[in-house]
C-alpha cells in the first residue's frame, strides 16, 4: 500500500434522505458520530504515514459538532483537510466566516438535483436554492467551490440544468461520477442489471458538447464502467482533454479510508467490509502497515480488485481500466453487459 490520501468519516448523521446514498444502509444515526480523540488519533497515523490531505465525510461532516476542532488538530500536522459536503451549511455566515478563518480555501459541494422538484425527490427536502446560494455565498468570500453530481438514468438527459445553474452562481470546477451500489448481498456474484450502462454513457456523450460549453471544459468525470463499453474516440478525447479519470483508490491501492468508528474500510461504498479498527488492531501507522499485510486481509483487497472476466487481463486498457468498479459488477455480469453492447 502507498498511501496518498485518507478519508476520514466523521459522522452518520445527515440532514438530507438521498435515495442512491452510498451509505444509507448505515441509517444516519447520531450515536454513530465519531469520537473527536479518536480522530486525533487517526490523523496522527496519516503524519505518520506522510498523508498531506484529508478528506472529510460523513453523513455530513459540517453537522459534526466537531468539525472544526478536527481541522485545527489537522493543520497543526501541515495536513491540508478537504470538505465533501452537500453544502447546505455554507448559507449560514456564521458557519462559512469560521471555515474562512481556518483558511479552508475550497469546498466541495455535492448537487442531489438539478432543479427544486428533483433536489427534494432525490432528498426529501426542497433545500435546491438553498445549494445555489452557498455557492455565491462562496464565491463572495473567495472561498473556490467544486460541485460534484452524480449521473442517473434518472437524469442522465436533464443533469445540465443544474450544472448551468451552480456554473452562473459561480462554481469553480465540476466533478461527476456515474451511480454505484455496492451490493454486499452478492458480493462477486454476477446477476441482472439494475441499470443500463450502455444508456447512460450514450447519454453523458449525447450532452458532451453542451456539457463543455457550459463549463468552459472545466469538468472531470470520474467513470467506473469498462473502457470497453465506450466508443474509443469518445475516451480519446476525454483523455486528451484531461476531463476523464478511471482507476479509483481502491485499484490503486493508495488510498486509507476510515468509518466513524475507527475501522479501515476498502471503500466509501463499502461500510460492511471493515478490515481492521484502531486500538484494537493497531494503534500506530507501523501497525497499521503491517496489519493490513495480513494474509487474510490481503486476500480481501485481491478479491475486491479483482478483474470481472479473464479477457480483461489481456486488454490493452486494463492499466487504465482495471476491470471497471467492484461496485459496479455487484449488480450486473460481465457477459450480459458485453452481450448487451455486441462485444461477444
Amino acid at each position: 500500500m502507498n498511501y496518498k490520501n485518507c478519508w476520514l468519516t466523521l459522522n452518520r448523521a445527515c440532514n438530507l434522505r438521498c435515495k442512491w446514498c452510498y451509505a444509507k444502509g448505515t441509517e444516519y444515526q447520531k450515536k454513530d458520530d465519531m469520537d473527536p480523540n479518536m480522530a486525533y488519533d487517526i490523523i496522527d497515523v496519516c503524519n505518520d504515514l506522510d498523508i498531506k490531505n484529508i478528506t472529510l465525510i460523513g453523513g455530513e461532516p459540517t453537522i459534526y459538532p466537531f468539525l472544526f476542532d478536527v481541522i485545527k488538530y489537522a493543520h497543526s500536522w501541515g495536513i491540508s483537510c478537504g470538505i465533501v459536503s452537500n453544502g447546505l451549511q455554507y448559507a449560514n455566515n456564521e458557519f462559512l466566516n469560521k471555515l474562512i478563518a481556518l483558511k479552508i480555501k475550497m469546498v466541495s459541494i455535492s448537487l442531489k438535483g438539478e432543479n427544486r422538484e428533483t433536489f427534494k425527490n432525490v432528498t426529501g427536502v426542497d433545500a435546491f436554492d438553498n445549494v445555489i446560494e452557498s455557492i455565491r455565498m462562496c464565491k463572495q468570500n473567495n472561498v473556490k467551490v467544486s460541485v460534484s453530481m452524480v449521473l442517473t438514468e434518472e437524469n442522465i438527459y436533464t443533469y445540465l440544468e443544474g450544472i448551468k445553474k451552480v456554473v452562473s452562481a459561480g462554481a469553480d470546477h465540476i466533478h461527476l461520477s456515474f451511480c454505484y451500489e455496492f451490493d454486499n448481498s452478492q458480493y462477486h456474484k454476477q446477476k441482472t442489471s439494475i441499470l443500463d450502462p450502455k444508456k447512460i454513457v450514450s447519454g453523458f456523450m449525447t450532452g458532451y458538447e453542451k456539457l463543455c460549453e457550459i463549463t468552459g471544459g472545466r469538468f472531470e468525470l470520474f467513470q467506473s464502467f469498462p473502457l470497453c463499453i465506450w466508443d474509443s474516440d469518445d475516451i480519446k478525447k476525454l483523455v486528451h482533454r484531461k476531463q476523464i479519470s478511471t482507476v479509483c483508490q481502491l485499484l490503486r491501492k493508495s488510498g486509507l479510508i476510515f468509518d466513524s468508528k475507527g475501522n479501515v474500510i476498502p471503500c466509501n461504498a463499502m461500510p460492511t467490509i471493515k478490515l481492521g479498527k484502531i486500538y484494537e488492531d493497531f494503534n500506530t501507522a507501523k501497525e497499521l502497515i503491517e496489519y493490513i499485510k495480513q494474509p487474510d486481509i490481503q486476500e480481501v483487497y485481491k478479491t475486491l480488485c479483482g478483474v470481472p472476466n479473464k479477457k480483461c487481463l489481456i486488454c490493452e486498457d486494463y492499466v487504465n481500466c482495471g476491470g471497471g468498479c467492484v461496485c459496479q459488477w455487484t449488480n450486473y455480469s460481465f457477459d450480459e453487459l458485453m452481450t448487451t453492447n455486441g462485444k461477444n
